[in-house]
């Protein structure tokens, strides 16, 4: 059986158009892109502290958490912005008052959740975001260089947990 061939001849700048809108695209979505500039809407608030709980299942190699931010609005700000990677679903979002916990609207913008004010946020407020979520999170796969969450077993066969994410950002856990 004969089989014909032809060469196929790309030139470079056919290459480069052709990847240049995906590696713009990966640039844009790219969860595991951490520090650079803050949109505007991270920018306007200043952290002041983050309390996290986070209960492990080694078993199933998920995590369930809890973050509290609490922050001071630095800027008037109607969208608090934050970072999770996309493998963790969010099963709630809350604005926490002295009045109790009101559950606030989210869109799930790729590695970024926008969690909608109750009302325009002003300079000087204080305010405290909660945000509950789980799944199962990236696996590191060279830690600590390439980070993630390792699940490993001691030699007794204890569980042994660690996290990376020194270059990717805290939100992959």
């Amino acid at each position: 059986m004969m089989h014909s061939s032809f060469p196929i001849r790309i030139g470079i700048a056919t290459v480069l158009w052709l990847a240049l809108p995906l590696t713009a695209c990966a640039q844009i979505d790219n969860p595991y892109d951490s520090g650079g500039v803050l949109l505007p809407e991270q920018a306007a608030y200043d952290v002041q502290h983050y309390d996290l709980t986070v209960q492990a299942f080694p078993e199933r190699k998920t995590l369930a958490g809890e973050v509290v931010v609490s922050a001071k609005i630095a800027s008037p700000l109607s969208w608090f912005v934050l970072d999770l990677d996309p493998l963790l679903d969010v099963t709630g979002t809350w604005f926490l008052t002295d009045e109790g916990d009101q559950a606030v609207d989210l869109e799930r913008r790729g590695g970024r959740l926008w969690l909608r004010a109750l009302q325009t946020l002003q300079p000087g407020q204080d305010v405290q975001f909660k945000v509950a979520y789980e799944g199962a999170p990236r696996v590191a796969p060279n830690p600590p260089w390439d980070g993630g969450i390792q699940w490993e077993k001691t030699p007794s066969g204890a569980d042994w947990i660690a996290t990376s994410c020194q270059m990717i950002g805290a939100d992959v856990w």
